[in-house]
C-alpha cells in the first residue's frame, strides 16, 4: 500500500470493515457499536501507514470548526515581540486542551475572517477592534483593550489589586511593556514607582538609575524578568494566569453559544 496516498477506503479494506466504521473510529465519533479489537486494529493500520486525520476537515464535517483566531498588535521591539510569542505559546497549549485550534495573525489591515469561529483581539486599540467588528460577524473578544461596548466580551487585568502590595512604595519598582491601548497606560502612569520599557535604551536607563539602590523589582513580563533578575532582586507576576485563560475560554463559549449574561467585562487579578 502506498503510504503517501492512503485513504479511508484502503484502511477499511485492510481491516475488513466499512469506510464508515473507519471514519467513526478515526474521528472518535461516540455511541457507535464498534468492538475494542476492531477499533485498535483500525488505529494500528492508520498509524502504520501514517494516515493523518486533518483536524480542519474533521471540524468542517462536524459542522463546528473550533478555530480561534488571535489578532495582535505587532512590534519592532525584540523583547516585546518575544513576549507576544510567549503568550501565543501559552494560549495555544491551553486552547488545545479545550479542543480549540489557534490561528494567529499580526496587525494587518482589518479584514474578514470567515474561517474562524471567534477572534481574540490581543493588545490592540479600540479603533482597530471596531474596524474588525465592522467587517466580521463572528464573536470578537477584546483582550487588554478597553471597549465598553455591550456587544463584545472583554478581559482585563485588575492592576490595582494585582499590584496592591507594591504601588507607590519606594522599596519596589514596577516595570512592564506599555500597551497599544493608551487608556490602560494612562491608568498605570498614576503609579509613581512604575516604569514602561519601550526600548533597550529604556532598559539600560532603568538599570543605571536603580542599580545601586536597595529595591526589589516587580516584573510583569517574562522577558524583562529574565534580564533584570541578573541585576536585581526581582519578583515576577505572570499576567498570563490560568484564571485569565479560564475567563477567556468562558467568554469564547458564551459567545459561541449566544448565551445571555449580566456583564460582558471580565476583570481578573493574577496570582503570584
Amino acid at each position: 500500500m502506498n503510504k503517501r496516498n492512503i485513504t479511508l477506503k484502503d484502511i477499511a479494506k485492510e481491516c475488513n470493515c466499512s469506510v464508515a466504521t473507519v471514519s467513526y473510529v478515526l474521528n472518535n465519533v461516540p455511541n457507535q457499536s464498534i468492538s475494542e479489537e476492531r477499533r485498535n486494529k483500525i488505529l494500528q493500520v492508520a498509524n502504520l501507514y501514517r494516515y493523518d486525520v486533518n483536524p480542519y476537515a474533521r471540524a468542517l464535517a462536524k459542522g463546528k470548526m473550533h478555530n480561534i483566531l488571535l489578532y495582535y498588535e505587532d512590534t519592532d521591539f525584540p523583547l516585546y515581540k518575544a513576549e507576544i510569542l510567549n503568550f501565543i505559546g501559552d494560549l495555544s497549549l491551553f486552547l488545545k486542551n479545550e479542543d480549540f485550534y489557534l490561528m494567529v495573525t499580526p496587525s494587518i489591515e482589518p479584514t474578514r475572517f470567515d474561517y474562524a469561529d471567534a477572534v481574540i483581539v490581543f493588545n490592540s486599540t479600540k479603533d482597530k477592534f471596531m474596524k474588525l467588528a465592522n467587517k466580521n460577524f463572528v464573536p470578537l473578544i477584546a483582550f487588554n483593550i478597553n471597549i465598553d461596548e455591550p456587544l463584545f466580551f472583554e478581559i482585563h487585568e485588575n492592576y490595582h489589586q494585582t499590584l496592591a502590595n507594591y504601588i507607590d512604595n519606594p522599596l519596589y519598582q514596577i516595570v512592564l511593556f506599555p500597551f497599544p491601548d493608551e487608556s490602560i497606560n494612562k491608568e498605570l502612569k498614576k503609579y509613581l514607582n512604575l516604569t514602561f520599557i519601550t526600548s533597550f535604551d529604556d532598559l539600560n536607563n532603568f538599570i543605571n538609575k536603580f542599580i545601586n539602590q536597595s529595591i526589589k523589582v516587580i516584573t510583569l513580563n517574562k522577558e524583562l524578568d529574565l534580564i533584570l533578575s541578573k541585576k536585581f532582586d526581582t519578583k515576577f507576576i505572570n499576567l498570563n494566569s490560568k484564571d485569565k485563560f479560564n475567563a477567556l475560554i468562558e467568554t469564547i463559549n458564551l459567545a459561541l453559544n449566544k448565551e445571555e449574561v449580566k456583564t460582558h467585562k471580565f476583570i481578573v487579578t493574577s496570582g503570584e
